[in-house]
């Protein structure tokens, strides 16, 4: 399917909050055969350097020059963006959190690194979620405290993979879904689960 014919709409919802500067990231870019989502949150305190922006922009890059949604090339999508914050020339220790989405307008598949989050609606059911790579999941998983506690939770930004990390991280990469009419994507950061629950 093209896009011309999937009907896809996208619109986000960003603010400030309680920080006085915004370190969210998202962009996106659809083509005619696929289309890629990113949303990022940026975990340093940095001034002078967005890792979010650094990140999202990265992974559309690549995505732009090959648009595919296999696994391999996702993969390698996500480690350039690694690299880059690695590979600062100001010495910042650059780290983020990211989910994205690619899509062909029939099938989907999401990639998370970290504590930003994906979710597909479907009928006004939450039908795919993604996990956090954190200690506070880890605690949910167990039943060591209840999912309803985890927002709240001191170590929910205790994190076992995300981008900027000095050792190799690990990527979640989904399976391919396929997609039916009215199907809701949602991208979010802390910001919106750590206010919100379900």
């Amino acid at each position: 399917m093209r896009r011309e014919n999937a009907g896809f709409r996208t619109a986000f919802v960003s603010e400030e909050g309680t920080k006085l500067l915004n370190r969210d990231y998202f962009a996106y870019v659809e083509m005619d055969d696929y289309a890629c989502y990113v949303a990022a949150d940026s975990l340093d305190d940095e001034k002078d350097e967005n890792s979010a922006r650094i990140v999202v922009e990265c992974i559309l890059r690549e995505f732009t020059e090959h648009p595919v949604m296999h696994v391999l090339s996702l993969k390698k999508m996500i480690r350039k963006a690694h690299r880059e914050l690695l590979g600062n020339r100001q010495g910042l220790r650059l780290r983020a959190s990211v989910s994205m989405v690619v899509t062909n307008y029939v099938k989907c598949r999401y990639l998370t690194v970290g504590n930003s989050r994906f979710a597909l609606l479907r009928n006004d059911r939450i039908l795919y979620e993604s996990k956090d790579q954190s200690l506070t999941e880890t605690l949910v998983e167990r039943e060591t405290i209840p999912r309803d506690q985890a927002a709240a939770h001191e170590e929910r930004n205790n994190l076992y993979s995300y981008l900027g990390q000095p050792r190799e991280f690990r990527p979640f990469i989904s399976k391919k879904f396929k997609l039916t009419d009215t199907d809701i994507i949602v991208l979010y950061t802390r910001g919106i689960w750590e206010n919100l629950d379900s």
